[in-house]
């Protein structure tokens, strides 16, 4: 449990994730009609929210969730649920980065919010697109669907 804000902290919270979840893989004993089950572990789901991921997703040398790159294939089965937000400004060049294109090799659905088409395709053959406030396109395998999302005003 816990926030991060800095590389260091953020690379202890997600060791610590990545050691408690690895402790839950299935071994051999587990019949594949028991994998969506998920009863052969105890203990609460873990849920990592990244905002602004752009910020700490780096480079080669400061992948912080790497750690966690082997088990998001099994992340419903393990109790590992991912959220990452990140600009849409360089998201064309940051899917390439590690975690992304990790996230999609395991066909995990994606949001879009509104974006220049001239980022280019984001998900697959999704292109960014300008949207009004509040829409996004939900991208799941290979189906897209426009969504509305809840709008939180400026507060002024």
């Amino acid at each position: 449990r816990g926030h991060a804000v800095s590389l260091d902290m953020l690379r202890d919270l997600v060791d610590g994730a990545a050691r408690a979840v690895k402790q839950r893989v299935p071994g051999e004993d587990i019949a594949p009609s028991r994998m969506r089950l998920c009863d052969w572990w105890q203990g609460p789901r873990l849920f990592i929210l990244v905002d602004d991921y752009d910020m700490v997703g780096g480079g080669p040398m400061t992948q912080p969730f790497a750690p966690l790159l082997d088990h998001l294939a099994l992340g419903h089965e393990v109790g590992l649920h991912l959220v990452v937000a990140r600009s849409s400004a360089g998201a064309g060049r940051g899917l390439n980065e590690s975690l992304l294109r990790r996230l999609q090799e395991v066909n995990t659905p994606g949001l879009l919010m509104s974006c220049p088409p001239s980022e280019g395709y984001l998900f697959g053959s999704v292109k960014g697109r300008e949207l009004i406030p509040g829409r996004a396109v939900r991208i799941a395998r290979r189906k897209t669907l426009q969504v509305q999302t809840g709008l939180v005003g400026d507060g002024s």
